[in-house]
């Protein structure tokens, strides 16, 4: 019974490392969001400077 009460454990473990790893994943496009916006907010700075006039 310990053994397989081990084995479980095992199981959840790398269930729960699944998550971990979801999150991480999930991390990442986040990263990948806010750079995209980060470039987006530079664009929208350089259009303004060429032109200053402009409101943006």
């Amino acid at each position: 019974d310990r053994c397989e009460g081990n084995e479980k454990r095992k199981m959840r473990n790398e269930k729960h490392l699944e998550i971990t790893h979801d999150r991480c994943e999930g991390n990442e496009k986040q990263g990948m969001r806010n750079e995209k916006h980060l470039e987006i907010i530079s664009d929208l700075f350089e259009a303004k400077r060429l032109t200053p006039n402009a409101s943006l």
